[in-house]
């Protein structure tokens, strides 16, 4: 579709596996400044949606697997659906905080280009909007040892990378596990 000299790209035109996402989150950076870093160092999880129960059973799995949020990529749901579950959602528990965006609702100019739930954990956003992680970021500290650091300590710290360094081979290993536990069971 086109509107004047610009190209609209519709959400079914559009699949995940052929977004660069590096570049979508380092366009976000003034909205959401934290996300292209915990997607580069695989704290920021991309699956397909599968169902609304699999988001809620994993909410209890993101702080044991280190992962910060989980994005569950081309949710075939309207906007107004996916706000309603959203905030019915952020109602009913606080250890969680839900997101989501649309193609469809784009009100401050950074929607991504195919639905998604956005599943992230509070006490990360907290730490974020506190700064926690921000010579962190600057310095390419180690994650893992920044949430440790603060939660520890309660102050704004980096942690050194030392000897540990985020590998493929051990993205491939977190991704394997959440895919295999995001396997929907035959009785479903």
């Amino acid at each position: 579709m086109t509107n004047g000299s610009k190209r609209i790209i519709t959400s079914m035109s559009v699949k995940s596996k052929d977004i660069n996402w590096n570049n979508y989150y380092s366009n976000i950076r003034d909205k959401c400044p934290w996300s292209a870093y915990a997607y580069m160092e695989g704290k920021l999880f991309h699956t397909q949606f599968k169902s609304w129960n699999l988001a809620v059973q994993n909410e209890s799995m993101m702080t044991p697997m280190k992962l910060w949020a989980i994005a569950y990529l081309d949710c075939p749901f309207s906007v107004e659906e996916m706000d309603s579950w959203v905030e019915q959602r952020n109602k009913e528990q606080t250890h969680t905080v839900y997101y989501f965006s649309h193609p469809e609702h784009n009100p401050n100019g950074r929607a991504s280009p195919v639905p998604m739930l956005i599943q992230q954990r509070a006490d990360i956003l907290d730490m974020a909007r506190k700064g926690v992680f921000k010579s962190g970021i600057e310095g390419g500290f180690c994650p893992d040892k920044m949430v440790d650091n603060y939660i520890k300590t309660g102050k704004v710290s980096g942690g050194t990378r030392g000897t540990w360094k985020r590998t493929p081979e051990s993205r491939a290993r977190s991704r394997a596990t959440m895919l295999k536990r995001n396997t929907p069971d035959k009785n479903e």
